[in-house]
């Protein structure tokens, strides 16, 4: 209990709240405001982090220091073979995406605000930028402009879509999937 207090940027009041949490003994309940099913969240994660993996051991890896995802390039490369034809359930997840756009969280003036994803590549690039913004909403707590919203239901479909679009971008390049597949020794 006393680790939080050595945490300089929670307040007294606020390691209080942490300390007395009883969410926290037990990391199940953390889902609970979430309003998404464990196992939603559970597999989406996975699936993004294991896609972000096989990108970087792919060969799409940006040209920089830190070994990050290059996601423009894979958009770039693949845009044409994105078909979403006699794909139901794909074309579902990527209209619902592109109708219900998750925005991007901001700091503007000192409070929090939030800002569209801007598209300056393919349909699949921008599709992807979005697939990403859910995930860093979901991982950083930017999901409620200004507290919860109480619809469950958008969360759900777009964590669904998102996996949907994942997957078949997985299809997309077999050196990918090898390097998803794959692994530790």
């Amino acid at each position: 209990m006393g680790r939080f207090y050595r945490m300089p940027h929670l307040r007294a009041v606020e390691a209080s709240m942490i300390r007395n949490s009883k969410d926290l003994n037990e990391p199940n309940e953390l889902y609970s405001y979430l309003d998404v099913k464990k196992e939603l969240v559970t597999g989406f994660s996975i699936l993004f982090s294991r896609f972000e993996y096989a990108l970087k051991r792919g060969g799409y890896c940006q040209k920089c220091l830190a070994a990050k995802p290059d996601w423009d390039k894979f958009a770039q490369d693949h845009s044409e073979l994105f078909d979403t034809q006699n794909k139901s359930k794909l074309i579902t997840s990527t209209q619902y995406i592109l109708k219900n756009p998750p925005k991007r969280q901001v700091q503007k003036n000192g409070k929090l605000d939030w800002r569209s994803v801007k598209n300056n590549t393919t349909q699949l690039g921008l599709i992807l930028r979005l697939v990403r913004t859910v995930r860093n909403n979901l991982f950083h707590g930017g999901k409620f402009p200004s507290g919860p919203i109480n619809d469950p239901a958008r969360n759900t479909n777009l964590l669904e879509s998102c996996i949907t679009i994942l997957r078949e971008c997985l299809c997309l390049n077999e050196g990918i999937q090898r390097c998803f597949w794959e692994r530790s020794r």
